[in-house]
């Protein structure tokens, strides 16, 4: 039989047992909505007197103190999920680890986890959670920046931390998060934060009921967005309210009295997920950017603001740093693009497929090359990037210029200057080493059929193997559709077809494979869409990505 490990009273270990037996009793509790058996295992290996927090289960307060733990860490793990789905080899790094075992449950099979606490909690976790493989336990005090150099971030990193800040002085927390932000571009710090009210009632409850003396909290938020955003043009800022803002309480085991409870919570009491990106290092520019084109080529930066206003908004689908940041530096009038809710509804939904799809691509293909056609200023290749796809962006001389004055691309994800006409630019793709995949969006509509044949026949010849994604618009809507910021760029639809088969007899080579309307997309968007999508007519005069095989 195995020793039990000694909790002593009155210590920072003495803070591993209430989320603890929060999360074993609220597996009891609540198993449809959350489950930790683990928690159970672990408290029988804890040489610890559990009867105080036993007495006190059946408790309205401990119920919900139990509730707003499950829900927490259901939370943070969906952010760390959705964070490793474009950085599968990042760093999961659980601060103030305790023993949750968020990072294992999140493991993808190639993260590497990390889990940072204090010396005698580790002692504890090193006996009752031993590291396994790709994980490391830290001992450090989170503000001893030192535990940087432990972390490699080299493929992103996702920070998170459950009931951590609470314990920190503001001061502290800022100059934190800010070298954090500093030292780690393209992460992304998760935490749970309450406002004042809520810190007070959790300092008279949860601490002070396990007489814990050494600890005190000292952090709170009640508008994190206003509040934090100042602290570093590094970081963009936002939450959600951590008892309803990411699952619904769906267990029915879950009472009135609960529910009621968790609305205040996320209401007056302001507890939230606090989530801070942390902005990649751009290329630095001088002052404002001054951008002069005109025609097709000025389209790209519409869709660019369309991209970063999405981003910006709480309910966003995507979230685009790099166009945010773009955006900021650019010396243009975007108050036309501002205002054009057709062209930017069109342009998220696109995106949204478009991610998915290329996204699903390099699961499959991760080796993969990828050849994205008028380019523009598109940054999917920093949202989707693996650490493996070679990524090649082409686009006119001209805009190539100006999309040089933002990234620094060359390497594995570069820039090739030339129209998409010229088929030279098919001999700058290095040989591929795994499945070629070209994309081309927002381009086709603007060309005439003979353009458009000589792209894909370009593409044919280079590559044996390839597969395409286009996007097409019918030609009723080209012929009848204006979109304002578009017209004001003094650029114009010219060519339009009604289904992606129609490019077979114009390319024999090539195999059409389906059909993917937009209409999916603004599904996501907008509800109304669950019904119109089913409506035939507006599902084909909807623009369309068509994906064909060579």
């Amino acid at each position: 039989m195995m020793d039990k490990i000694r909790i002593e009273k009155n210590t920072v270990q003495e803070t591993l047992v209430i989320p603890l037996y929060a999360r074993k009793l609220c597996t009891e509790r609540f198993p449809a909505m959350f489950q930790d058996h683990a928690a159970v295992a672990l408290m029988e290996r804890m040489d610890y007197d559990f009867s105080e927090l036993e007495k006190k289960s059946e408790s309205m307060t401990q119920v919900f103190g139990a509730l707003e733990c499950a829900m927490r860490q259901n939370d943070l793990a969906w952010e760390v999920r959705d964070y490793l789905k474009t950085h599968p080899k990042a760093a999961v790094v659980n601060l103030g680890c305790g023993l949750d075992q968020t990072g294992r449950n999140c493991d993808n099979g190639s993260c590497r986890i990390y889990n940072i606490d204090f010396p005698d909690v580790i002692q504890v976790r090193d006996e009752l959670l031993p590291a396994g493989d790709r994980e490391r336990n830290i001992v450090a005090d989170l503000n001893d920046f030192r535990w940087f150099d432990e972390i490699d971030a080299s493929d992103g990193a996702v920070f998170f931390a459950a009931g951590v800040f609470y314990y920190f002085r503001t001061e502290q927390a800022k100059r934190l998060m800010v070298a954090m932000a500093e030292r780690f571009p393209g992460g992304k710090l998760v935490f749970d934060a309450a406002g004042r009210l809520a810190v007070k009632l959790m300092l008279k409850t949860w601490i002070k009921q396990a007489d814990i003396k050494d600890v005190d909290a000292y952090f709170s938020v009640s508008d994190a967005k206003a509040e934090l955003s100042p602290w570093s043009d590094r970081v963009q800022v936002s939450s959600r309210g951590y008892m309803l803002g990411y699952f619904p309480m769906d267990d029915p085991n879950i009472k009135g009295i609960h529910r009621f409870l968790a609305k205040l919570g996320d209401g007056p009491m302001k507890m939230k997920i606090v989530r801070m990106d942390f902005r990649s290092v751009l290329k630095r520019v001088r002052n404002m950017e001054k951008v002069n084109i005109q025609g097709v080529p000025e389209t790209m930066l519409q869709t660019l603001f369309a991209r970063a206003a999405h981003s910006q908004k709480k309910d966003h689908k995507f979230y685009d740093e790099k166009a945010i940041e773009i955006v900021k530096q650019l010396d243009y009038d975007f108050s036309k693009a501002e205002k054009d809710a057709a062209m930017s509804s069109g342009v998220i939904a696109r995106t949204i497929l478009l991610d998915r799809m290329v996204g699903a691509f390099l699961e499959e293909n991760p080796d993969a090359t990828v050849v994205n056609i008028a380019c523009g200023l598109d940054t999917r290749v920093y949202r989707l990037d693996n650490g493996q796809v070679r990524w090649y962006n082409l686009d006119l001389p001209e805009v190539i210029e100006v999309r040089r004055r933002f990234l620094d691309e060359k390497g594995r994800i570069s820039m090739i200057a030339k129209s998409a006409m010229d088929e030279s630019w098919a001999s700058e793709i290095e040989n591929p080493t795994g499945r070629v995949l070209v994309v081309i969006e927002g381009l086709v509509m603007y060309l005439t059929e003979a353009d458009v044949r000589k792209i894909l026949f370009i593409i044919c010849r280079r590559f044996e193997h390839a597969e395409i994604i286009m996007e097409t618009m019918n030609p009723f809507i080209m012929r009848h559709m204006k979109e304002k910021s578009i017209e004001a760029s003094k650029a114009r639809f010219t060519w339009g077809l009604k289904t992606g088969r129609e490019l077979e007899s114009m390319v024999p080579e090539l195999t059409w494979v389906k059909d993917v309307s937009l209409v999916e997309g603004m599904k996501e968007l907008y509800s109304v869409y669950r019904v119109l999508g089913w409506v035939r007519p507006i599902r084909n005069i909807s623009n369309k990505l068509v994906i064909l095989r060579k």
